[in-house]
């Protein structure tokens, strides 16, 4: 049996494919509805998520900004694969934030101290131009 090519190049072998095919099995049972986890509808997918004991955990709305986000890599424009959905979730989770340049704040402290010296500078000038008028 052929493997699947993902984007990094790597092959999945028959025996991920196995693994992958039992786990959606077990999905079906812990959610209790004979769905294909592998591929699902938008509204079926959330029809599952919401009926777990947490409640209401995605929207149509939410699901949709993610389908937009992520592209074919949760499936294929009309169905949603639940595993490469919580897979691409947890990427974008623990995916790291850009670090913020250090200088950028320090230099927009050193604006807000310069503008109110200058304002302070104005009044104090104000106030001695109006007591010697006096």
């Amino acid at each position: 049996m052929a493997g699947v090519r993902h984007r990094q190049g790597r092959r999945v072998s028959a025996i991920g494919q196995r693994e992958l095919a039992a786990l959606a099995d077990a999905l079906c049972e812990l959610l209790g509805m004979p769905l294909d986890v592998r591929r699902l509808r938008p509204s079926e997918l959330v029809a599952a998520l919401n009926y777990t004991p947490l409640g209401d955990v995605i929207d149509r709305a939410t699901l949709a900004r993610h389908r937009a986000r992520a592209g074919l890599r949760i499936g294929d424009g009309r169905t949603i694969d639940l595993l490469r959905y919580v897979a691409w979730l947890v990427t974008e989770r623990h995916r790291p934030t850009p670090a913020a340049d250090p200088t950028a704040a320090y230099d927009a402290h050193r604006q807000r101290v310069a503008q109110r010296q200058l304002e302070l500078s104005a009044r104090s000038r104000e106030l001695g131009h109006a007591r010697t008028d006096s």
